[in-house]
């Protein structure tokens, strides 16, 4: 994250920016892009986070067709050439952005981790009525030992990410993120 080669230089009430991203999820049909570009020097310090309009001029996408992982998601390469960004779409302050957008990971993350042990539960709950209902060799699929085996390492394995889960749901009703700060 740190080492961004997309970049946004002050030119005047504009920032001008050039790069591209890959595997921005959502970018073929955004709007807005929330970008992080480099507006100072290397490492995490020299990094702000801008606003863009994705009908900006010089502004130009393409779909990733073949990808891993969410199929469904219209994930894209965004193109910025000379685009010209005004200078209040700034989000916090010049060269803060490293901590804005970590802020948003860890909110993000949290989520993620809350979202993945309820999609769990219910493919358990999927495959646990699947076997009930399914008949192989004259029984139930779930009388048959291993089935039985697989299922209760399935909801062990589902148990043991409870805690995560809960200190994120924890976490997010209660912290707060100021993006202009950076301070949660």
């Amino acid at each position: 994250m740190a080492n961004i080669q997309t970049t946004a230089r002050r030119d005047g009430d504009d920032y001008i920016v050039n790069g591209s991203k890959t595997f921005i999820s959502g970018g073929m049909g955004a709007n807005w892009f929330t970008t992080a570009v480099r507006t100072g020097g290397e490492g995490a310090r020299g990094i702000s986070v801008l606003l863009i309009p994705a009908d900006s001029s010089g502004v130009a996408r393409t779909p990733l067709a073949r990808k891993q992982g969410w199929w469904c998601s219209d994930t894209a390469t965004i193109y910025f050439e000379d685009v010209r960004v005004p200078a209040t779409n700034l989000i916090g302050p010049e060269n803060a952005g490293f901590l804005v957008i970590m802020a948003n990971f860890n909110n993000e993350r949290m989520a993620m981790a809350v979202g993945m042990e309820a999609f769990a539960r219910v493919c358990l709950e999927e495959a646990v009525n699947w076997a009930r209902e399914r008949r192989t060799f004259g029984k139930r699929l779930a009388d048959h030992q291993v089935i039985r085996h697989k299922i209760a390492m399935m909801k062990q394995r589902i148990n043991a990410t409870r805690p995560i889960s809960r200190c994120a749901r924890a976490r997010s009703s209660t912290v707060r993120c100021s993006p202009a700060t950076s301070r949660c």
